[in-house]
């Protein structure tokens, strides 16, 4: 019988949903041992859930790694700020990990979590599970077999929907570059990740623009309250707390984003929650910084030429790609589930990609891959894995969303990413 691989969690906030139900469907793969979060209300729900004793649980992750528990690795999905020393905790403890992205949020960091990885020869699966897709595996694997010749160009898209920004990058943790990190890395670090290993290229040079245009004091009507459900606008404005939040619990429904406001919420108790929380506050009255659109134009190896967009004026979410090729290109449609592969003066294919493989987990069914990716790195090793975000690449790919914030701050400049990641 293959091993069950113990592992210890640190963070028991909406992410490690994934991870917990993971858990639930392939126990014999993954148990959990110990458990860390500043709730001692999440600590004994999931303490009792998972049968962990007491002497298991743990309201800070660093004393959970200095306890010695039996474990093969670490499933890190705490805040932001915190991934750097516990990583470097868990990997000193002996532990291979599981590490939300982002890996860090100051690029000296992520470079250190590498070269602690690297010495105590752990392995490290960043979270960056677009790779485990069927739609981003289909797109690697034609590009990868030569159908359409050399990589001319690579389009890429993360359309963010209107109201993910405001729960998110307005409301949320996330909205203040200081306190977490700028959006290009917090969000879209998955895209400079699956947009390098889809070529197979590392960047040489980037340019940046972007900018905070909607979410400001400026565009609050002058008529409007600091909170929604005290504003003449509460059924009308596209960003109402109401609409956002109550009538979707009033409709029946209370997973994401409802649960990250209030876990198990009836329309009387979220209703009350928004009075007071910063959810519940006019988008145009915060103290938010980080973008609401950006472009990052990256020349990568052999002149391969990529554009990248993030923007929030979007009614769907979803991310969109085209590699153009030079005997044909690619068309790919992450929300819609297609990808049309053209060879040119041969005619062309349209794949339903829902009909390649189950999607039964979050991330177009990346995330149930990627965490069973790290129970056999675990059992055998990583060697010759291809699909693997570890640690180096990840970090290549973070450089790039750290370079693309200081460009897009100095105006577009143009940085070399070898001066840069010196």
């Amino acid at each position: 019988m293959a091993k069950q691989v113990k592992v210890l969690v640190a963070g028991l906030g909406s992410r490690w949903g994934a991870y917990q139900s993971f858990v639930k469907k392939f126990p014999d793969d993954m148990k959990i041992v110990g458990i860390a979060d500043m709730s001692e209300k999440k600590l004994k729900e999931y303490g009792e859930w998972y049968g962990i004793p007491e002497e298991n649980r743990f309201t800070d992750a660093l004393e959970m790694f200095a306890a010695d528990i039996e474990a093969d690795g670490a499933i890190i999905c705490t805040l932001d700020h915190q991934h750097h020393e516990q990583s470097i905790a868990a990997m000193k403890a002996g532990y291979h990990l599981v590490l939300e992205k982002p890996v860090a949020i100051e690029k000296d960091h992520c470079r250190e979590i590498r070269d602690v990885a690297k010495e105590m020869n752990r392995s490290v699966v960043v979270c960056h599970e677009l790779r485990y897709t069927p739609f981003y595996q289909l797109i690697k694997n034609t590009i990868d077999s030569g159908k359409i010749g050399d990589i001319l160009t690579i389009q890429a898209m993360e359309r963010v929907e209107y109201w993910h920004q405001a729960h998110g990058f307005v409301r949320g943790n996330w909205r203040n570059a200081a306190d977490a990190c700028p959006m290009i890395l917090s969000k879209s670090c998955h895209d400079t990740d699956i947009l390098s290993w889809l070529c197979g290229k590392k960047c040489v040079r980037l340019s940046s623009f972007g900018s905070l245009k909607h979410f400001t004091k400026a565009n609050k009507p002058a008529d409007a309250a600091d909170r929604c459900l005290e504003c003449k606008y509460v059924n009308d404005c596209p960003y109402s707390a109401k609409i956002e939040y109550i009538d979707r619990v009033a409709g029946g429904y209370n997973g994401w984003p409802i649960d990250v406001v209030q876990k198990n919420a009836t329309v009387e108790s979220i209703t009350e929650e928004l009075k007071t929380n910063s959810y519940g506050k006019c988008v145009y009255d915060f103290d938010n910084d980080v973008v609401d659109h950006q472009v990052v134009n990256m020349w990568m190896e052999d002149d391969v030429a990529i554009s990248f967009i993030m923007s929030s004026g979007n009614s769907k979410s979803g991310r969109t790609i085209t590699v153009m090729g030079t005997h044909g290109d690619i068309i790919g449609d992450f929300g819609a589930n297609t990808v049309e592969i053209n060879i040119f003066g041969k005619g062309s294919e349209k794949i339903d990609v829902s009909k390649l493989g189950a999607q039964d987990s979050g991330h177009g069914g990346g995330d149930f891959r990627m965490l069973m990716d790290f129970v056999e790195i675990v059992r055998n090793g990583d060697a010759g894995n291809t699909t693997y975000a570890g640690i180096e690449s990840s970090v290549d790919a973070h450089l790039i969303s750290f370079a693309a914030e200081d460009s897009r701050l100095a105006n577009g400049k143009v940085i070399e990413m070898a001066e840069y990641d010196a």
